[in-house]
């Protein structure tokens, strides 16, 4: 499997980048976190609120897919309501949008029983380690 140095770029950039909501079709950072979206009463039913890698490696590389299924799962729940899209997919869809093996899978989207991290990686920690990625192939945090 080769990886998808382009869409791993694109998330390393935004993750330099402070991670910003508005580059994120409204989601910010946060590696405990999926895909989370919020129901809002607007075109879409729903905005984004919350990513891990995994789930920007979605919002980035397809998000007319995001939309779509936000917009599904959105339907029918009051304004306000936390919903997590595509749920333990979220690492699997990502991992084939990446390129990635299971074993960088594992160890990019839930690097907690591999490294000795912090609870709460930073954007500029997650960065420095999807460039690393990119260089030598090899997940470390």
């Amino acid at each position: 499997m080769e990886l998808n140095t382009e869409l791993l770029t694109k998330i390393s950039d935004w993750l330099k980048a402070g991670a910003p909501e508005d580059q994120a079709h409204g989601f910010r950072f946060n590696m405990w976190q999926w895909l989370e979206i919020e129901t809002r009463e607007n075109d879409r039913g729903w905005c984004g609120t919350a990513c891990c890698i995994a789930g920007a490696a979605l919002v980035f590389g397809d998000f007319e897919m995001v939309d779509t299924t936000a917009q599904v799962e959105a339907e029918g729940f009051a304004e306000g309501q936390p919903l997590h899209i595509f749920d333990d997919h979220t690492s699997t869809l990502a991992a084939e949008a990446l390129g990635l093996t299971q074993r960088q899978a594992d160890h990019l989207f839930e690097p907690w029983g591999f490294f000795d991290i912090p609870t709460n990686p930073t954007p500029a920690e997650a960065a420095e380690v999807i460039d690393r990625l990119i260089a030598t192939g090899e997940v470390t945090w």
